[in-house]
């Protein structure tokens, strides 16, 4: 544990090893298992590790729930754990109609700092949003990096529903 601003927050491993290129995000997603805020780093620019995503489902309030990612070059797929299944799996695809939103810090309602980050698509007059959050202080600009480059590129090809 670090104490951060007078806030615990968990430390965060980076591995300097490169995922295997056979491995797919499927495979990983059954063999990881992460602490909180935990974000994982491998240097061919891929990520794992788990964050908040902003569910829209409710007709009133927002709820955030925590999720699972696994982050590659062509993709983002993030997932939810129930009784050690996963469930609510969602691919995003970096497309030249991905975009990232800014980064954002702030403070909940209980003075704990947390970083925010939007990705959506644009397709035509239809706009599909994901925004995400963090507590992970030291890493989370590092994912926001990572997901700048992939989708600063724009070279995967068209998305398909």
């Amino acid at each position: 544990m670090e104490d951060v601003g007078g806030i615990q927050m968990k430390k965060v491993e980076k591995v300097e090893k490169s995922l295997p290129t056979v491995v797919s995000a499927q495979r990983l997603m059954n063999e990881l298992k992460l602490k909180n805020d935990q974000i994982i780093f491998y240097n061919n620019y891929s990520c794992v590790g788990n964050f908040f995503y902003k569910v829209t489902s409710k007709k009133v309030f927002n709820k955030w729930s925590r999720r699972f990612f696994v982050c590659t070059n062509k993709d983002i797929h993030f997932f939810k754990y129930v009784n050690n299944k996963r469930k609510k799996i969602k691919t995003i695809y970096f497309t030249e109609f991905c975009h990232l939103g800014g980064l954002q810090c702030s403070k909940d309602n209980y003075g704990k700092t947390f970083y925010t980050f939007s990705l959506f698509y644009q397709i035509k007059e239809r706009r599909k949003t994901y925004t995400f959050k963090s507590y992970n202080l030291d890493y989370a600009p590092e994912l926001y990096k990572i997901l700048n480059l992939h989708t600063y590129k724009k070279t995967w090809g068209k998305f398909t529903e």
